[in-house]
């Protein structure tokens, strides 16, 4: 059995203390992977379109930064989802600002750089097309990908997003 089958508007929060589980009976979670395994993309630049941008710090390290989500639009008409962090530090402002240089000429208002505030980003970016540069690489013992770069979007795509195929 799995998720979909459960109706999940049938939670009554009150009677089981916000607990899930309690209102829909035991769940089978023997056969269930420990980690969702993805396809591994191959690498390569992919079409892909912000899909948010969140203001948070690094739980490793504390630092602030900023999550990005971007949606990639593969040649199937499948999408992915793959994320990409920039940290607020010396280290990390070049990053940020390559970025941000990018997508700025695309964004859904005018990006100052000289009073660029993180907590904004979302609603700069959130629906700004573009692409991104994905690689393969190990982590923890496995594949996986990850977004080494982001680049502007194509001509195309910048023509496409006016008509509402990118959002």
């Amino acid at each position: 059995m799995n998720a979909k089958e459960y109706n999940f508007d049938a939670f009554d929060t009150d009677e089981t203390n916000g607990v899930a589980g309690s209102a829909i009976g035991a769940i089978d979670l023997s056969d269930v992977p420990d980690q969702l395994q993805y396809e591994v993309l191959p690498a390569g630049i992919y079409r892909a379109t912000v899909d948010s941008v969140e203001f948070g710090y690094s739980q490793r390290s504390g630092n602030p930064m900023l999550t990005w989500t971007f949606k990639l639009h593969l040649a199937d008409g499948r999408e992915r989802t793959q994320f990409y962090h920039t940290v607020l530090t010396d280290q990390g402002l070049p990053r940020l600002k390559r970025t941000i240089m990018r997508l700025a000429p695309f964004a859904n208002e005018e990006v100052n750089l000289r009073a660029f505030q993180p907590e904004d980003a979302g609603v700069l970016f959130t629906g700004t097309p573009c692409r991104v540069r994905l690689r393969i690489q190990n982590y923890e013992g496995q594949q996986r990908n990850s977004i080494s770069d982001v680049l502007p979007p194509d001509e195309a795509d910048v023509a496409q997003a006016g008509d509402g195929f990118m959002s």
